[in-house]
């Protein structure tokens, strides 16, 4: 869906190059995505924001038109340094843990809970 709004969609992750193959490949999702940037392709890990500024450079896109997705603290760190708005996903912590960030704009459970009118609207 967003693909189809012209929307670029990139995976910035902390994973090493092992991981991001073992998902991406093993599960065949590489294909939906513009750019994949992983731990090895910068110099500086979360909660640095050196990952998603890369992302969003490889896909010609300002960080502040990006929206991160994060489901831990350091990496709505890392998306606040880089300028970027972020939704959590309450995966592995709770709401709670992530109130001190100004920079996030949805809090949710899982996907299912967001459409791509009310990020665009955020």
């Amino acid at each position: 869906l967003a693909q189809a709004r012209g929307v670029a969609l990139a995976v910035a992750t902390a994973a090493p190059n092992a991981n991001i193959e073992f998902t991406l490949d093993g599960l065949d999702l590489r294909r939906h995505f513009d750019t994949v940037v992983g731990a090895a392709d910068v110099p500086r890990g979360k909660p640095y924001p050196d990952v998603f500024l890369k992302a969003a450079d490889s896909v010609g896109a300002a960080p502040q038109n990006c929206i991160v997705f994060e489901d831990a603290p350091l990496g709505v760190e890392a998306a606040r340094r880089a300028g970027m708005r972020c939704v959590v996903l309450t995966t592995t912590l709770p709401a709670e843990a992530f109130a001190e960030f100004d920079n996030v704009i949805r809090i949710v459970s899982d996907f299912s809970e967001l459409t791509i009118d009310d990020l665009f609207a955020a």
